[in-house]
C-alpha cells in the first residue's frame, strides 16, 4: 500500500477559489490595461481579434530596448505579436491579454537564458489564469515562494523549451482549462517545502486535453508528472521522470489516457513506483479508466515498476499494459495493492527482469499472454529464456541479438513502432519489452542485373523452311532463249491484247517475302542455281535480267522478267499478250512481229 500522504484537503480550497482569484484577475487586468496603439478599435476586446488577422508586431524587452520589463511588454502585446526578450533575470508577471487560437501572442528568449527570479503574484512567478493562446519559449523561472507557473481555468496555453526549478511547492501547475502543452522543458527542484508541499512537479487537475512530452522531470518533492481528478484526453510521452519522491508519472482518477515512450526509473519513497495508476478521496467519480500503458521502460523505482492503488474505494476498467520494461524495480515488477477491476484489462508483451517478483497481488482481471516473467509467471503463452541486453549496466535495455524475448511477441494491440520510433515489427516478429531489435533484410538481388542482351529471344515469325514452295522446273528453259534482242519500242501497243494472259497463272502470294530464307534454291533440271537474295539489297541496277538469246525466225514463248518486291524471279506468259504489272518492267520479244503496211 501507499504510505497516505499529510492531509491533502489543502488542494480543494485552492481549487474552490478559484472563481474568486480569476475574476480579481479579470479586474486587476481592465484597470492596468494598456491604453491602445494607433489603429486599434477601443470597443473590440482583444479575445475577438480575427484569426486571419495580419502579422503582429516584434516587441522587444531589455536594457535599452523598447521595454524594460516583461510586464509592460505584455500589456502592450496584441494577438499575433511576439515578445523578444534580451537574455538575464527579470521579474515575473501576471499576462493580461490572451491572443487568440489563429495569432497567439508568443514571448521567447532571444539567444539566451531569460528568467524571472523574483515577483509575480501571490500564485507564483508566471500567473496565466483566465488567458488562453499564449506560447512562452526558452521562458525560465526560479525560486518561487508558491508555484513556479500557475494557471486556472487557462487555455491554448504552451510552455516549450524552459527551465522550472527549486518551486515551494509545484513547478507548473494547471487547474481546469483545456488544450495545455508542455514540450522539452527541464523540470526539477520543486515541491521544496517537502511533503507539506501543494501539487506536483507537472500537475493536470481537471484539465480537458493536454500534451506532456520531451521533458526532464526530476528531483521533485512529490509526484513528477500527475494528471488526475478527472484530467482527460491527454499523452503523457517522451519523457525522462526520475529521482522524484514518486510516483514518476501518477494517473490518478483520469481518464482517455495515453502513457507511452516513457523512461521511468529510481522513484524514490518505498510506495511509490515508477508509474501508478490510483483513485484517490478527492475524485468525485472514483474511476480511472481508458488508459494505456506502452512502450515504457521502468528501472530500480522503490515501490515497484508499476502499481495499482485505491485509498478509500474506487474502480480500474479497461487499462492496458503492453510492451513495456520493467527491470530491477525494489518491489513487484507490477503490484495490485486493490482497487476494482472491470471491462477489458490487457497485460501483453511484457518484459520483467530482475525483480523480486513479477505481479504482486490478483491480477487475475488481466487477460495476460506473451509475457516474459523473472519467476513464476500468469496467463497463456508464456515466453522462456535467458535475457540479455545490451548494456544493463547503463541501462540500455534493448534486447541483445539472441535474448529470449525477440520475435517473441503477439501482433494483437502491440504498438506500431518502439519507444525510439522504430518499425515493429522487425524480423520475424514482435520483441516483448519496449524495445524492438531492428533486423536487416536479406539483399534482394536487382531483377536488371543481368544484361537483356544475354537472353536471346527467338522470333515469333519463324517460318519452317519446308513451308518455301518452289517454282516450277520448266518456267526457265535456258537453252532455247535467242540471242538477239527486240527493242521494246517497236511492238505496237495495240496488237498486244492485254486480257489474254489470266492473271491467275501467277499466284503472288505463294512465295511470302518473309520466309524465304537466305541461301540458296536449288532449282531441279536447270544447269546452274539463283541465288535468292534479301528484299532490302535489291535495287534496279543490281538486278539487270540477262538478255535471252532469239534464234531468227522462230518464235518462242514470250518471257517477261520483272521486279517484284519480295526478290526478282522469273514468270512464264505464252505469246498471246502480255500482262500488265505496275511499276517498271523490263522485257524481250523472241522473234520478229509482222508489221502492218
Amino acid at each position: 500500500m501507499y504510505a497516505k500522504r499529510p492531509a491533502r484537503s489543502r488542494r480543494r480550497p485552492l481549487a474552490g477559489a478559484a472563481s474568486a482569484v480569476t475574476l480579481a484577475v479579470l479586474v486587476a487586468a481592465v484597470l492596468t490595461s494598456a491604453p491602445p496603439r494607433p489603429g486599434d478599435d477601443v470597443d473590440l476586446a482583444a479575445a475577438v481579434v480575427p484569426a486571419q488577422a495580419a502579422a503582429g508586431a516584434t516587441l522587444r524587452v531589455g536594457p535599452g530596448a523598447q521595454y524594460t520589463t516583461l510586464a509592460d511588454a505584455a500589456r502592450a502585446a496584441r494577438p499575433g505579436d511576439t515578445v523578444l526578450v534580451t537574455p538575464g533575470n527579470y521579474a515575473g508577471f501576471q499576462a493580461p491579454t490572451s491572443g487568440t487560437a489563429g495569432a497567439p501572442i508568443t514571448f521567447k528568449a532571444d539567444g539566451g537564458k531569460v528568467t524571472l527570479t523574483s515577483g509575480g503574484t501571490s500564485n507564483g512567478r508566471l500567473d496565466l489564469s483566465g488567458r488562453s493562446n499564449l506560447r512562452f519559449v526558452g521562458i525560465d523561472v526560479s525560486r518561487s515562494s508558491r508555484f513556479g507557473i500557475y494557471a486556472t481555468n487557462a487555455q491554448n496555453i504552451t510552455l516549450q523549451d524552459c527551465e522550472i526549478a527549486d518551486s515551494q511547492d509545484g513547478g507548473a501547475v494547471f487547474v481546469g482549462g483545456s488544450n495545455i502543452r508542455v514540450i522539452g522543458c527541464d523540470v526539477h527542484g520543486n515541491n521544496a517545502r517537502g511533503t507539506s508541499a501543494d501539487m506536483e512537479g507537472i500537475s493536470l487537475e481537471n484539465v480537458d486535453g493536454f500534451e506532456i512530452a520531451g521533458n526532464h522531470v526530476h528531483d521533485n518533492g512529490e509526484e513528477g508528472i500527475d494528471a488526475k481528478y478527472e484530467a482527460r484526453n491527454g499523452t503523457i510521452h517522451g519523457n525522462r521522470v526520475e529521482n522524484n519522491r514518486g510516483p514518476n508519472i501518477y494517473v490518478d482518477s483520469a481518464h482517455q489516457i495515453k502513457v507511452y515512450d516513457n523512461i521511468s526509473i529510481g522513484a524514490k519513497e518505498s510506495s511509490k513506483a515508477g508509474i501508478a495508476l490510483a483513485v484517490e478521496n478527492y475524485s468525485k467519480t472514483r474511476k480511472t479508466y481508458s488508459v494505456q500503458i506502452y512502450n515504457n521502460v521502468m528501472i530500480g523505482n522503490a515501490g515497484g515498476g508499476m502499481s495499482f492503488w485505491t485509498e478509500g474505494s474506487g474502480s480500474f476498467t479497461d487499462i492496458s499494459v503492453v510492451n513495456n520494461t520493467f527491470v530491477n524495480n525494489k518491489k513487484a515488477g507490477i503490484s495490485i495493492a486493490g482497487g476494482q477491476f472491470a471491462g477489458t484489462n490487457i497485460l501483453r508483451n511484457n518484459l520483467f527482469s530482475g525483480n523480486p517478483t513479477a505481479v504482486s497481488g490478483s491480477a487475475s482481471a488481466f487477460k495476460a499472454d506473451h509475457n516474459l516473467f523473472s519467476g513464476n509467471g500468469i496467463g497463456t503463452n508464456l515466453v522462456t529464456g535467458l535475457v540479455t541486453f545490451v548494456n544493463a549496466a547503463a541501462n540500455d535495455l534493448r534486447l541483445a541479438p539472441g535474448s529470449a524475448g525477440l520475435d517473441a511477441g503477439s501482433t494483437d494491440a502491440a504498438p506500431t513502432t518502439d519507444i525510439t520510433g522504430a518499425p515493429r515489427p522487425s524480423g520475424r516478429g514482435v520483441d516483448l519489452g519496449a524495445y524492438e531489435l531492428q533486423v536487416s533484410p536479406p539483399p534482394v538481388a536487382p531483377t536488371t542485373t543481368a544484361p537483356t542482351t544475354t537472353v536471346p529471344v527467338a522470333p515469333t515469325t519463324t517460318v519452317p523452311t519446308t513451308t518455301v514452295p518452289v517454282a516450277p522446273t520448266t518456267t526457265v528453259p535456258t537453252t532455247t532463249v535467242p540471242t538477239t534482242t527486240v527493242s521494246a519500242t517497236t511492238v505496237p501497243t495495240t496488237t498486244v491484247p492485254t486480257t489474254t494472259v489470266p492473271t491467275t497463272t501467277v499466284p503472288t502470294t505463294t512465295v511470302p517475302t518473309t520466309t524465304v530464307p537466305t541461301t540458296t534454291v536449288p532449282v531441279p533440271g536447270a544447269t546452274t542455281t539463283t541465288p535468292v537474295v534479301p528484299a532490302e539489297a535489291v535495287t534496279a541496277t543490281s538486278q539487270t535480267p540477262a538478255k535471252p538469246v532469239v534464234t531468227p525466225g522462230t518464235c518462242m514463248p514470250l518471257v517477261v522478267q520483272a521486279v517484284a518486291p519480295g526478290g526478282a524471279r522469273t514468270m512464264l506468259f505464252f505469246p498471246l499478250g502480255l500482262m500488265l504489272v505496275p511499276g517498271t518492267v523490263p522485257f524481250y520479244l523472241p522473234c520478229t512481229l509482222p508489221t502492218a503496211t
